[in-house]
């Protein structure tokens, strides 16, 4: 892949532009899980909550990037940046390490930092996080610490990202809410961004397939 200058307004783009499409909704998946999640707890399930939402954070680590890492992976997003504006076809990937040590360097993931690590397994994106809750009634003070297996595709310009299995405190989430989130696609929310929409009209296809994030670019 050819090098390219890193551009200098990369930190002060919108949050979910470019390099964050290339996590494949890992960090849009921590966001809006969490709504969901606390939601159904707060209205359904209030009862639970001392059970599933702990009052300290865990820590989650940061994976570590020396800086000609962290420079080859910003170069990286920034080409894929450009294939999806120009149209260009073209195919990327990323391995599990790539896309922690993103999470860890690249400015636009810096909400994510500390926050969100991803592991493939089997084909499917684990994202675990370490979450205040403070946005959602009922839970100030609370955190969300667990670890998520997402489904993730785009096929014909439709991005699909679904909870299949949830873990929370080292427990799995009871049945109830389980049913509910896998009845939500994850990426509906985002997609009400023009931002975010303009950008996977340029792609052609996500998913995982050989412990990778394949990205294909091109219209």
């Amino acid at each position: 892949m050819p090098a390219a200058k890193p551009h200098a307004s990369a930190a002060r783009r919108p949050r979910w532009q470019g390099c964050l499409i290339v996590l494949g909704g890992a960090v849009l998946a921590v966001v809006l899980i969490v709504v969901v999640v606390a939601l159904v707890l707060f209205w359904r399930f209030r009862s639970l909550r001392d059970e599933f939402a702990d009052t300290r954070q865990e820590a989650v680590p940061v994976a570590e990037a020396d800086a000609a890492t962290a420079r080859r992976l910003n170069r990286t997003a920034e080409q894929l940046e450009r294939a999806v504006k120009e149209g260009r076809t073209e195919r990327f990937e990323f391995t599990e390490e790539q896309l922690n040590q993103m999470i860890a360097t690249l400015p636009a993931a810096q909400e994510a930092r500390g926050k969100a690590q991803v592991r493939i397994v089997d084909d499917r994106l684990k994202v675990r996080t370490g979450l205040p809750l403070d946005q959602v009634p009922g839970f100030q003070g609370r955190f969300l610490n667990g670890e998520f297996t997402l489904d993730l595709r785009l096929e014909n310009g439709a991005l699909d990202l679904r909870v299949v299995d949830a873990e929370v405190r080292g427990k799995p989430l009871p049945p109830a809410i389980m049913a509910r989130l896998r009845d939500y696609n994850l990426a509906d929310q985002a997609l009400r961004n023009p931002d975010v929409r303009r950008h996977l009209e340029g792609l052609r296809g996500l998913r995982l397939e050989g412990g990778r994030l394949i990205v294909e670019t091109g219209r």
